[in-house]
């Protein structure tokens, strides 16, 4: 109110100050228009105050900020390494894997060149022996079968079981109804049932069947428990290929047995195995 005034004041003394000097009537629009003025200069005043307000409380108030999260560092883990065995045994060529130290223990399973296991035991009774731990059972091969890898000086020496009672060997001469393949490569869709007699002189083995591909001639010699004959296969079809065979008797039933051959050369097995005394063919026919 108080600019208003002065304002008034210094509106109305110019004209005086800018003539001779008589006395000025104010008139109703004069009044008004240096009110006006006044005012006008009043409200540019009061908005750059109060912008010049705003920008001063802006750069007095402190901005928030927003409190960041904890980082959270996960824990480093330590992979686990796998226990190797310390001795490990490869089978050499097919092996049994048998419940003692002999050759007329059972076997617990047929273990195929190549196959590794670990060596939980031996035993020098009938000669080295070595205890396996394979996929499915704990059982003993002779050690010309395998190569052993490993300080086979921490491999604890165990007990066999007792030697059983020989029993006499199984022999292979009968009327066989036998399931053979024509084709290594596909030794389940080309399989077909023959009829053949084996014979046998000694430990060698001799048959012949007639395929629907061609006739076969056989020879093969049996080993001296009887579980398993191993030998040739002529067909007259192919004089130019050399067929092998394998064949072992089933340990639970000795009126089957499992086996296979192949092509010398090649990578393929086919299968060869067989019933007598009208037992079911054994499933799968391969060992």
């Amino acid at each position: 109110m108080k600019k208003l005034c002065v304002l008034l004041t210094l509106f109305l003394l110019i004209p005086a100050a800018c003539s001779p000097a008589q006395p000025v009537t104010p008139t109703p629009d004069i009044v008004q228009t240096a009110f006006i003025a006044t005012m006008k200069v009043m409200n540019e005043s009061s908005t750059q105050g109060a912008a010049a307000t705003q920008t001063q409380l802006a750069q007095t108030t402190p901005t928030e900020t927003a409190t960041p999260a904890p980082t959270t560092v996960p824990p480093t883990l330590t992979p686990i390494q796998p226990t190797v065995p310390a001795v490990m045994a490869t089978v050499l060529k097919e092996s049994n894997c048998r419940v003692g130290v002999y050759k007329f223990f059972p076997s617990l399973e047929i273990l195929k060149a190549g196959t590794t296991a670990a060596v939980i035991g031996q035993n020098t009774e009938n000669g080295q022996w070595w205890k396996l731990q394979t996929a499915t059972n704990q059982c003993w091969v002779a050690g010309n079968m395998l190569s052993i890898t490993g300080d086979t000086s921490k491999v604890a020496v165990v007990n066999s079981p007792s030697t059983p009672t020989p029993v006499p060997a199984l022999k292979w001469d009968a009327k066989w109804s036998i399931n053979l393949s024509s084709d290594p490569a596909d030794a389940d869709g080309t399989s077909q049932k023959y009829t053949v007699t084996l014979t046998q002189k000694t430990n060698e083995l001799t048959g012949s069947f007639t395929a629907t591909w061609s006739t076969i001639y056989m020879i093969g010699y049996v080993s001296s428990d009887g579980m398993s004959v191993s030998g040739e296969l002529y067909p007259a079809a192919h004089p130019d290929k050399q067929y092998r065979f394998f064949l072992f008797r089933n340990t639970e039933n000795h009126d089957q047995f499992r086996g296979y051959y192949y092509i010398q050369g090649e990578g393929q097995r086919g299968n060869f195995c067989g019933t007598i005394n009208s037992a079911v063919l054994p499933i799968p026919c391969q060992p």
